[in-house]
């Protein structure tokens, strides 16, 4: 820390940016966690649907054949 008044003026100035950039990008990192976490959960979800069909109606197709 300089003693001179162009020293604290850049402190006094400086600190508090510093902590609202902190601040902002811990934000955004947890924004874009939040984001990548719904994705990933929304594509696990529809992939467990699209399975579940499936075997149902593969299920449905082999009841058929087993009838027939």
């Amino acid at each position: 820390m300089s003693v001179g008044a162009n020293g604290f003026k850049r402190v006094i100035q400086g600190e508090p940016v510093d902590t609202v950039v902190d601040k902002h990008c811990i934000l955004c990192l947890f924004e874009g966690l939040i984001y990548f976490a719904i994705f990933s959960a929304s594509v696990t979800i529809y992939d467990l649907l699209t399975r579940l069909g499936s075997s149902s109606q593969g299920r449905r197709s082999a009841e058929r054949k087993r009838t027939t």
